[in-house]
């Protein structure tokens, strides 16, 4: 019996939500102008706030513009089975209780906060110059703009290479 409730416990059903880690992808792209362009494509709770390339030698090319959108809440449950039994210690086990899921007679749990795409363009100046430096330069990230609600992040420059 006790490895049964054992069993069925570990299969209960907790409430998931999708995780929220932060992905940020860098890549080259052409510009209108057929110019080169770092695009950074990031998806955080908080909303990229600004954008910059910085090159081996510190100096900085910030990007021109960010373009933000939220993107819409999901949650996941996982569905399995749950126990209870109830009964007093002299009297003994009066009943087993077991819950099935069926037909999405299932309690969700609360909304998670949206998640924010922001898509920002930094402009290679020189491309002879950067083709050169790019495994030493790097795309700094800041994202927030609440007091003790901001982080930063950076990332690789990409491979101009793979554009």
């Amino acid at each position: 019996m006790a490895l049964l409730l054992a069993t069925l416990a570990a299969c209960s059903r907790t409430p998931q939500r999708e995780p929220q880690r932060p992905s940020v992808t860098a890549s080259i792209v052409a510009g209108e102008d057929a110019a080169p362009l770092i695009e950074i494509v990031a998806i955080n709770r908080l909303p990229l706030t600004s954008a910059e390339l910085v090159d081996p030698a510190g100096a900085t090319t910030p990007a021109a513009r960010i373009e933000r959108e939220t993107l819409p809440t999901t949650t996941v449950e996982r569905q399995g089975i749950g126990v209870g039994v109830s009964g007093g210690s002299s009297q003994g086990i009066e009943g087993v209780t077991i819950e099935l899921p069926l037909f999405g007679s299932r309690r969700r749990p609360p909304p998670s906060p949206g998640l924010v795409r922001s898509r920002a363009r930094l402009p290679i100046l020189d491309g002879d110059a950067y083709a050169l430096s790019w495994e030493r330069s790097v795309v700094r990230l800041r994202f927030g703009t609440a007091p003790g609600e901001t982080s930063l992040a950076e990332v690789p420059a990409p491979d101009p290479r793979r554009h």
